[in-house]
């Protein structure tokens, strides 16, 4: 791996909001979900929401955010250990077929003893129970790793670990084992993989992961990463403009072109053995505020600097007329205070991905 970022795992959680909603029940198997119009009608009011989290604001990266669960990787995620703990309880090669190397941070193994692709959902997993006490595992005896949703444990008993596992995140592996269970890494399917742009002073290759719950935890707040944590639809935090670094609102704006989570699982499964490229956006200041290019739009560098930390080129242009400029469009804009609005006209998605949707987006979308 460069030392020019650190590798993360972030954890897109989404859990149904009722046991049976209505666009679950029976009258509605026979729907057509690629109609357009059912769609826009059921975004406005999801059957699901989103686990987000506000960083502390006395976080020394994006303080204040909110981001989805997760963070950087440790040696502990890819101990030896974890093999023999799956061994043991009944799982073989063959259980891990559906968990390919699909995007750029998975074949760098440098220092890696198990696959990347296990330890990279081990840090999600691990970060996930760290931060909001959700821990997600499967028992042993259940080997049907095709299925779309993830399982969990809660309890009393399990949050005494939390402390544990936060003080030393090798205590992962014994909570799974005390519990005899194993890590639910097959609930979580590869999303998308973004790196930190080089005008950061910290960066970060982060693997996108999303995993569907059939109802929403418990959630134990950690107090030192994270000061809130709520469950809440895409369409409310875009719409309440809260505060969202541009991979999360990218994401939260994709996530906003389903309206049902049955939708969203059959998607997810399908759109997770496609595999993904790793996104940089090539940000620029201009007189009214920053803009992010992300490949496809015409103003994307052909060969962007990915390593030697830049500072960011100005433009006497506002961003309206550098948006005139161009036919593709795959950008974000900010004024300063927030990522005001997401473009993606005249572009092709590529690799299953599905284009943001956000409630001012323009025409063409």
């Amino acid at each position: 791996m460069p030392k020019h970022w650190r590798e993360a795992s972030s954890l897109i959680l989404a859990s149904r909001i009722n046991f049976r909603s209505i666009l679950g029940s029976s009258r509605y198997t026979d729907m057509n979900y690629s109609n357009e119009s059912v769609k826009r009608v059921s975004r406005k009011n999801p059957d699901y929401t989103v686990l987000f989290m506000r960083r502390s604001v006395k976080s020394s990266f994006m303080p204040g955010v909110y981001v989805f669960p997760g963070g950087t990787t440790v040696p502990s995620d890819s101990n030896e250990g974890w093999k023999e703990l799956f061994n043991d309880s009944g799982y073989t090669a063959s259980n891990f077929r559906h968990l390919p190397p699909l995007a750029p941070i998975f074949h760098d193994a440098e220092n890696s003893r198990i696959a990347k692709a296990i330890s990279l959902r081990i840090t999600a997993i691990r970060e996930t129970f760290e931060e909001c006490g959700i821990l997600l595992c499967r028992n042993k005896l259940i080997q049907n790793e095709s299925k779309p949703w993830a399982s969990f444990l809660s309890g009393g008993e399990v949050l005494e670990w939390q402390k544990k596992v936060q003080q030393n995140p090798s205590e992962l592996l014994n909570l799974y084992k005390t519990f005899e269970c194993v890590p639910d890494i097959w609930a979580l399917h590869l999303w998308s993989n973004w790196l930190t742009p080089v005008t950061y002073p910290k960066r970060f290759d982060t693997v996108f992961f999303i995993a569907l719950l059939d109802q929403a935890p418990p959630t134990s707040i950690d107090n030192t990463e994270v000061d809130e944590m709520k469950w809440c639809t895409t369409s409310d935090i875009i719409q309440d403009k809260y505060k969202l670094p541009p991979p999360q609102l990218y994401e939260v704006s994709r996530l906003n072109n389903f309206g049902t989570l049955d939708h969203l699982a059959e998607f997810t499964v399908e759109r997770a053995k496609l595999g993904c490229e790793r996104w940089m956006s090539v940000q620029v200041k201009t007189s009214d505020g920053v803009v992010g290019f992300l490949p496809g739009d015409d103003m994307y560098p052909s060969s962007p600097e990915l390593y030697e930390r830049t500072s960011l080129k100005q433009y006497k242009e506002k961003m309206e007329d550098l948006r005139i400029k161009s036919t593709r469009l795959h950008r974000w804009e900010s004024n300063g205070k927030y990522i005001n609005r997401i473009f993606a006209s005249n572009i092709e998605p590529g690799y299953g991905h599905v284009l943001p949707v956000t409630d001012d987006s323009p025409p063409g979308y």
